[in-house]
């Protein structure tokens, strides 16, 4: 695969930390943010800690709860995917053969 797009020197950014840095400056823990969206505290503290993935029910609740929309916290959890994926299998990936021109 073509790690120009990829850089290598940083490690994909999960968005857990993201979501912590927005609950810092709204001065909520992440305890009460769960109670305020429904879903399970360990699931935020999960999501938080970079252990788990944000779901498509989760990236709903946050975004109405954060006033943003819930594409913005899929297209990051796809974003760490990716470059997790990258990192992890872009080079056997990228010798498996490819479709005929």
């Amino acid at each position: 695969m073509d790690d120009q797009y990829i850089p290598n020197y940083y490690p994909p950014v999960h968005p857990g930390e993201i979501l912590l840095d927005e609950l810092v400056e709204l001065g909520i823990t992440p305890d009460e943010f769960a109670r305020q969206i429904e879903a399970l505290p360990e699931h935020i503290a999960g999501i938080i800690a970079g252990e788990q993935a944000i779901t498509g029910e989760i990236a709903l609740r946050m975004g109405h709860w954060l006033k943003m929309e819930p594409r913005f916290w899929m297209n990051l959890q796809t974003q760490y995917d990716l470059e997790t994926a990258e990192r992890e299998i872009g080079d056997e990936v990228g010798a498996l053969p490819t479709v005929a021109s």
